[in-house]
Protein backbone atom coordinates (compact mmCIF):
# COMPACT_ATOMS: atom_id res chain seq x y z
CA UNK A 1 0.00 0.00 0.00
CA UNK A 2 2.90 2.56 1.07
CA UNK A 3 4.78 1.76 -2.54
CA UNK A 4 1.38 2.10 -4.34
CA UNK A 5 0.60 5.69 -2.80
CA UNK A 6 4.63 6.24 -3.92
CA UNK A 7 3.77 6.03 -6.99
CA UNK A 8 0.79 7.30 -7.47
CA UNK A 9 2.54 10.62 -5.90
CA UNK A 10 5.52 10.39 -8.18
CA UNK A 11 3.21 10.16 -11.01
CA UNK A 12 1.45 13.25 -10.43
CA UNK A 13 4.41 15.25 -9.52
CA UNK A 14 7.24 14.08 -11.63
CA UNK A 15 6.23 13.36 -14.97
CA UNK A 16 8.64 15.74 -16.08
CA UNK A 17 11.91 14.53 -14.56
CA UNK A 18 14.24 13.37 -16.99
CA UNK A 19 16.14 10.35 -15.87
CA UNK A 20 19.47 9.46 -18.08
CA UNK A 21 20.58 6.01 -18.35
CA UNK A 22 24.53 5.56 -17.21
CA UNK A 23 26.00 3.74 -19.64
CA UNK A 24 28.47 1.35 -18.35
CA UNK A 25 32.36 3.20 -18.52
CA UNK A 26 35.73 2.99 -17.44
CA UNK A 27 36.42 6.98 -17.07
CA UNK A 28 34.86 9.18 -15.12
CA UNK A 29 31.44 10.94 -15.75
CA UNK A 30 31.87 14.45 -15.59
CA UNK A 31 29.49 17.46 -16.18
CA UNK A 32 28.81 20.37 -15.17
CA UNK A 33 27.22 20.72 -11.41
CA UNK A 34 23.73 22.39 -11.19
CA UNK A 35 25.20 25.53 -9.47
CA UNK A 36 22.82 26.40 -6.46
CA UNK A 37 22.83 28.75 -3.43
CA UNK A 38 20.66 26.65 -1.34
CA UNK A 39 21.98 22.74 -1.33
CA UNK A 40 18.97 22.12 0.97
CA UNK A 41 16.35 22.01 -1.70
CA UNK A 42 14.33 20.04 -3.37
CA UNK A 43 15.87 20.64 -6.81
CA UNK A 44 19.62 19.51 -5.75
CA UNK A 45 20.21 16.07 -7.35
CA UNK A 46 22.17 13.42 -5.00
CA UNK A 47 25.81 13.14 -6.23
CA UNK A 48 27.30 9.65 -5.22
CA UNK A 49 30.74 11.54 -5.31
CA UNK A 50 29.10 12.91 -1.80
CA UNK A 51 28.76 9.76 -0.76
CA UNK A 52 31.90 8.07 -1.57
CA UNK A 53 33.70 11.07 -0.16
CA UNK A 54 32.27 10.78 3.16
CA UNK A 55 32.97 6.71 2.89
CA UNK A 56 36.76 7.06 2.24
CA UNK A 57 36.70 9.43 5.64
CA UNK A 58 35.00 6.60 7.69
CA UNK A 59 37.13 3.90 6.53
CA UNK A 60 40.38 5.72 6.07
CA UNK A 61 40.20 8.18 9.42
CA UNK A 62 37.36 7.55 11.71
CA UNK A 63 37.35 3.73 11.75
CA UNK A 64 40.99 4.12 11.77
CA UNK A 65 41.63 6.20 14.92
CA UNK A 66 41.20 3.44 16.90
CA UNK A 67 44.38 1.24 18.21
CA UNK A 68 41.87 -1.77 18.27
CA UNK A 69 38.45 -2.84 17.39
CA UNK A 70 37.09 -5.15 19.55
CA UNK A 71 33.98 -6.29 21.77
CA UNK A 72 31.41 -4.00 21.63
CA UNK A 73 32.95 -1.18 18.94
CA UNK A 74 33.55 -4.45 16.82
CA UNK A 75 30.04 -5.67 17.33
CA UNK A 76 28.78 -2.29 15.79
CA UNK A 77 31.29 -1.99 12.53
CA UNK A 78 30.21 -5.70 12.26
CA UNK A 79 26.33 -4.97 11.78
CA UNK A 80 27.16 -1.36 10.40
CA UNK A 81 29.55 -3.12 7.09
CA UNK A 82 26.22 -5.73 6.95
CA UNK A 83 23.75 -2.73 6.29
CA UNK A 84 26.10 -1.17 4.41
CA UNK A 85 26.83 -3.75 2.65
CA UNK A 86 22.97 -4.23 1.77
CA UNK A 87 21.08 -1.10 1.29
CA UNK A 88 23.74 1.02 -0.01
CA UNK A 89 23.47 0.53 -3.82
CA UNK A 90 27.33 2.25 -5.79
CA UNK A 91 26.95 -0.05 -8.25
CA UNK A 92 28.48 -2.99 -8.70
CA UNK A 93 32.46 -2.78 -8.16
CA UNK A 94 32.10 -0.43 -4.93
CA UNK A 95 29.53 -3.03 -4.09
CA UNK A 96 31.83 -5.66 -4.25
CA UNK A 97 34.78 -3.87 -2.28
CA UNK A 98 31.96 -3.78 0.20
CA UNK A 99 30.91 -6.70 0.61
CA UNK A 100 34.74 -7.65 0.80
CA UNK A 101 34.91 -5.92 3.63
CA UNK A 102 32.22 -7.26 5.41
CA UNK A 103 33.03 -10.74 5.23
CA UNK A 104 36.71 -9.76 5.86
CA UNK A 105 35.60 -8.27 9.64
CA UNK A 106 32.77 -11.21 10.07
CA UNK A 107 35.20 -13.64 11.01
CA UNK A 108 37.58 -11.61 13.50
CA UNK A 109 37.29 -11.34 16.72
CA UNK A 110 39.77 -8.48 17.38
CA UNK A 111 41.47 -5.52 14.56
CA UNK A 112 44.11 -3.93 15.05
CA UNK A 113 44.65 -0.57 13.64
CA UNK A 114 47.32 -1.99 10.87
CA UNK A 115 44.92 -4.65 9.48
CA UNK A 116 41.97 -2.12 9.39
CA UNK A 117 44.01 -0.42 7.16
CA UNK A 118 45.62 -3.63 5.07
CA UNK A 119 42.09 -4.19 4.70
CA UNK A 120 41.11 -0.75 3.15
CA UNK A 121 43.99 -0.11 0.79
CA UNK A 122 43.27 -3.11 -1.19
CA UNK A 123 39.65 -1.22 -1.77
CA UNK A 124 39.92 1.08 -4.84
CA UNK A 125 37.08 2.83 -3.28
CA UNK A 126 39.44 4.30 -0.85
CA UNK A 127 41.77 5.42 -3.18
CA UNK A 128 39.43 6.90 -5.77
CA UNK A 129 39.95 10.80 -5.66
CA UNK A 130 36.47 12.05 -5.35
CA UNK A 131 35.54 15.97 -3.94
CA UNK A 132 32.01 16.66 -2.77
CA UNK A 133 29.77 18.81 -4.90
CA UNK A 134 25.84 19.26 -3.54
CA UNK A 135 27.79 19.01 -0.28
CA UNK A 136 30.77 21.44 -0.23
CA UNK A 137 30.51 23.70 1.67
CA UNK A 138 30.81 27.90 1.15
CA UNK A 139 34.05 27.12 3.49
CA UNK A 140 36.52 24.74 3.69
CA UNK A 141 35.50 23.79 7.13
CA UNK A 142 31.93 23.58 6.59
CA UNK A 143 29.42 20.93 5.78
CA UNK A 144 31.29 18.56 3.77
CA UNK A 145 31.77 15.17 5.94
CA UNK A 146 28.62 15.19 7.79
CA UNK A 147 26.33 15.98 4.49
CA UNK A 148 27.63 12.88 2.71
CA UNK A 149 27.16 10.67 6.22
CA UNK A 150 23.49 11.94 6.05
CA UNK A 151 23.26 11.49 1.72
CA UNK A 152 24.31 7.88 2.69
CA UNK A 153 22.45 7.51 5.59
CA UNK A 154 18.95 8.28 3.70
CA UNK A 155 19.59 6.84 0.30
CA UNK A 156 20.12 3.38 2.57
CA UNK A 157 16.75 3.78 4.57
CA UNK A 158 15.25 4.77 0.62
CA UNK A 159 16.73 1.74 -0.85
CA UNK A 160 15.59 -0.66 1.80
CA UNK A 161 12.33 0.72 0.72
CA UNK A 162 12.49 0.02 -2.14
CA UNK A 163 13.31 -3.51 -1.59
CA UNK A 164 10.22 -4.31 -0.71
CA UNK A 165 10.98 -7.07 1.49
CA UNK A 166 9.28 -9.10 3.87
CA UNK A 167 7.19 -6.59 6.18
CA UNK A 168 8.52 -6.94 9.70
CA UNK A 169 8.85 -4.83 12.87
CA UNK A 170 12.64 -4.34 12.93
CA UNK A 171 14.58 -1.16 12.24
CA UNK A 172 18.19 -2.64 10.85
CA UNK A 173 19.55 0.75 9.59
CA UNK A 174 18.58 2.83 12.70
CA UNK A 175 20.11 0.43 15.14
CA UNK A 176 23.05 0.20 13.07
CA UNK A 177 23.63 3.55 13.26
CA UNK A 178 22.84 3.97 16.62
CA UNK A 179 25.78 1.53 17.52
CA UNK A 180 28.33 2.56 14.95
CA UNK A 181 27.95 6.01 14.91
CA UNK A 182 27.98 7.12 19.19
CA UNK A 183 31.67 4.69 18.67
CA UNK A 184 33.13 5.47 15.51
CA UNK A 185 31.97 9.03 14.72
CA UNK A 186 35.25 11.26 14.94
CA UNK A 187 33.39 14.13 16.30
CA UNK A 188 32.62 12.72 19.97
CA UNK A 189 30.32 15.70 20.98
CA UNK A 190 28.18 14.95 17.51
CA UNK A 191 28.86 10.94 18.71
CA UNK A 192 26.97 11.18 22.14
CA UNK A 193 24.44 13.80 20.64
CA UNK A 194 23.22 11.20 18.21
CA UNK A 195 23.45 8.53 20.85
CA UNK A 196 20.89 10.38 22.70
CA UNK A 197 18.56 11.18 20.04
CA UNK A 198 18.63 7.87 19.06
CA UNK A 199 18.62 6.09 22.26
CA UNK A 200 14.86 4.37 22.10
CA UNK A 201 16.18 2.01 18.77
CA UNK A 202 18.27 0.25 21.23
CA UNK A 203 17.82 -3.47 22.24
CA UNK A 204 17.46 -4.39 26.13
CA UNK A 205 20.79 -4.53 27.64
CA UNK A 206 22.24 -2.29 25.48
CA UNK A 207 23.76 0.61 26.80
CA UNK A 208 22.48 4.25 25.71
CA UNK A 209 26.11 6.20 25.70
CA UNK A 210 29.04 4.69 24.43
CA UNK A 211 32.23 4.19 26.10
CA UNK A 212 34.80 6.55 24.66
CA UNK A 213 37.25 7.70 27.72
CA UNK A 214 39.07 9.78 24.53
CA UNK A 215 36.17 12.57 24.79
CA UNK A 216 34.40 14.57 27.14
CA UNK A 217 30.30 13.99 26.94
CA UNK A 218 28.70 17.25 26.27
CA UNK A 219 25.62 16.64 28.62
CA UNK A 220 24.56 14.50 32.11
CA UNK A 221 24.73 11.13 30.42
CA UNK A 222 21.15 10.67 32.09
CA UNK A 223 18.44 8.74 30.53
CA UNK A 224 16.91 10.59 27.86
CA UNK A 225 12.46 11.71 27.90
CA UNK A 226 11.38 8.92 25.80
CA UNK A 227 8.92 12.00 24.97
CA UNK A 228 11.47 14.03 23.31
CA UNK A 229 12.78 11.42 21.16
CA UNK A 230 11.73 10.86 17.17
CA UNK A 231 9.17 7.60 17.21
CA UNK A 232 11.47 4.18 16.92
CA UNK A 233 10.32 2.74 13.51
CA UNK A 234 8.85 -0.40 13.14
CA UNK A 235 8.81 -0.95 8.96
CA UNK A 236 10.56 0.59 6.00
CA UNK A 237 8.49 3.21 5.74
CA UNK A 238 8.89 4.19 9.52
CA UNK A 239 12.76 4.41 8.90
CA UNK A 240 12.85 6.48 6.00
CA UNK A 241 11.02 9.02 7.87
CA UNK A 242 12.23 8.30 11.37
CA UNK A 243 15.82 9.42 9.58
CA UNK A 244 14.80 12.42 8.06
CA UNK A 245 13.00 13.71 11.48
CA UNK A 246 16.57 12.73 13.42
CA UNK A 247 17.98 14.83 10.31
CA UNK A 248 15.58 17.64 11.00
CA UNK A 249 16.67 17.83 14.76
CA UNK A 250 20.22 17.33 14.13
CA UNK A 251 20.16 20.57 11.59
CA UNK A 252 17.53 22.61 14.35
CA UNK A 253 20.24 22.17 16.76
CA UNK A 254 22.77 23.31 14.81
CA UNK A 255 21.05 26.19 13.18
CA UNK A 256 23.00 29.44 14.11
CA UNK A 257 25.84 27.61 15.34
CA UNK A 258 29.69 27.93 14.07
CA UNK A 259 29.42 24.72 11.60
CA UNK A 260 25.91 25.95 10.45
CA UNK A 261 27.24 27.15 6.68
CA UNK A 262 24.92 30.35 6.02
CA UNK A 263 25.04 29.46 2.15
CA UNK A 264 23.12 26.03 3.46
CA UNK A 265 20.24 26.88 6.19
CA UNK A 266 19.07 23.69 7.59
CA UNK A 267 15.17 24.06 7.05
CA UNK A 268 12.86 22.82 4.15
CA UNK A 269 9.88 24.79 3.63
CA UNK A 270 7.99 22.19 1.49
CA UNK A 271 7.99 19.71 4.16
CA UNK A 272 6.11 22.08 6.60
CA UNK A 273 2.21 23.19 6.12
CA UNK A 274 1.69 26.52 7.42
CA UNK A 275 0.15 25.13 10.86
CA UNK A 276 3.41 23.35 11.37
CA UNK A 277 5.03 26.55 10.15
CA UNK A 278 4.11 28.74 12.78
CA UNK A 279 4.40 26.12 15.40
CA UNK A 280 8.27 26.58 14.15
CA UNK A 281 8.42 30.15 14.74
CA UNK A 282 6.83 29.75 18.09
CA UNK A 283 9.72 26.85 19.40
CA UNK A 284 12.05 25.60 16.30
CA UNK A 285 12.67 22.30 18.61
CA UNK A 286 9.29 21.28 19.14
CA UNK A 287 7.78 21.47 15.35
CA UNK A 288 7.57 18.68 12.71
CA UNK A 289 7.13 18.06 9.45
CA UNK A 290 3.64 16.93 9.02
CA UNK A 291 3.36 16.31 4.82
CA UNK A 292 4.50 13.18 5.78
CA UNK A 293 2.80 11.83 2.65
CA UNK A 294 4.63 13.92 0.11
CA UNK A 295 7.63 13.74 1.99
CA UNK A 296 8.14 10.01 1.67
CA UNK A 297 7.13 10.50 -1.90
CA UNK A 298 9.78 13.14 -2.46
CA UNK A 299 12.33 11.00 -0.56
CA UNK A 300 11.95 8.27 -2.21
CA UNK A 301 11.83 9.93 -5.10
CA UNK A 302 14.95 12.26 -4.75
CA UNK A 303 17.65 9.21 -3.07
CA UNK A 304 16.87 6.16 -4.93
CA UNK A 305 19.84 5.27 -7.01
CA UNK A 306 18.56 5.97 -10.22
CA UNK A 307 18.00 9.48 -9.36
CA UNK A 308 21.64 10.46 -8.46
CA UNK A 309 24.27 11.99 -10.27
CA UNK A 310 27.55 10.52 -11.10
CA UNK A 311 29.37 13.24 -11.94
CA UNK A 312 33.13 12.69 -11.44
CA UNK A 313 32.98 9.39 -10.04
CA UNK A 314 34.40 6.14 -11.84
CA UNK A 315 31.57 4.30 -12.72
CA UNK A 316 31.99 0.76 -14.40
CA UNK A 317 28.58 -0.87 -13.40
CA UNK A 318 25.43 -2.57 -14.64
CA UNK A 319 22.41 -0.03 -14.72
CA UNK A 320 20.72 0.95 -11.58
CA UNK A 321 17.26 0.55 -12.63
CA UNK A 322 15.24 1.31 -9.13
Amino acid sequence: EDASAVQKFLLQNYQKVEEKVLQPSDKPVRSEPTAVINPINYSMPVYAADILASLQIIFTHDIALKKEIKGLELDALKEFLTVLSKYLDLGRQYNEEIAYLQRTVAGRSIISREEWTEFVAKMKLSTDEVNYIACRGSRPYLRGYPCGLWVMFHSMTVNRFLKNEKPDDKAPIAHALNRFVSRFFSCGYCAFHFAKMTSNVRLPGEAIYPDRPDVKPPFPLVEPDLSTLPIPPKSARDEVLWLNNAHNRVNKRLSGESSEDPAAPKVCRACWSDEARAKMAEDKFAAHPDRTDELLAYLVHHYRPSSWRWDDVCVSFEDISQ
